[in-house]
């Protein structure tokens, strides 16, 4: 794949005291076979999704990882800014902060790329998510678990392996108005 591929540009980038390149590229990507199935998806607070099939996604537990960051952010706060100390608590915080990142992208990669490989149609609710941050009592659990990276996820990965992907949005202005 990265044979036939023309590099655009590379920009590097330091976030949580690492540096990444990031490789902006221009590829083909090969269509992937109709399996001829579809599938809705209900995004929740409770479990991450629930399929149509009947088939429910739990959240990730991510408990422990949060416990360290934290424990780490209050260390950060009651030392003296810049001291090594406070470098070798900061290095140990991104490491947690990371760590807690990976696995968030990891599940919502394998999540995505297992739908829009195995299904034709993948209908989604539209959220308003902006909406629910206003809530209080959701606020913190909708952070962690961030909805809208998983549909912006599977929503490029639709369009590359030329699959269909709905809101209920969409869907609604596709059905013909009945009079």
């Amino acid at each position: 794949m990265l044979k036939n591929s023309k590099i655009n540009n590379v920009t590097v980038k330091r976030e949580n005291g690492k540096y990444y390149a990031i490789v902006n590229i221009t590829t083909t990507v090969k269509e992937l076979e109709k399996t001829g199935k579809h599938i809705g998806i209900d995004l929740g607070l409770k479990n991450l999704a629930t399929l149509s099939t009947g088939q429910e996604i739990v959240n990730l537990d991510l408990t422990h990882e949060e416990e360290m960051i934290h424990k780490y952010q209050r260390k950060l706060n009651r030392q003296k800014y810049m001291s090594n100390n406070y470098k070798k608590t900061l290095q140990k915080y991104y490491k947690w902060l990371n760590r807690k990142n990976n696995k968030i992208q990891n599940a919502y990669h394998q999540l995505s790329k297992y739908l829009v490989r195995n299904y034709d149609i993948i209908a989604m609710e539209d959220l308003n998510i902006k909406g629910m941050f206003k809530n209080k009592k959701w606020a913190p659990k909708l952070q962690r678990i961030s909805l809208y990276k998983l549909v912006k996820m599977i929503k490029y990965k639709a369009e590359w392996y030329k699959k269909t992907f709905h809101t209920n949005r969409s869907i609604l202005s596709i059905q013909p108005t009945m009079q």
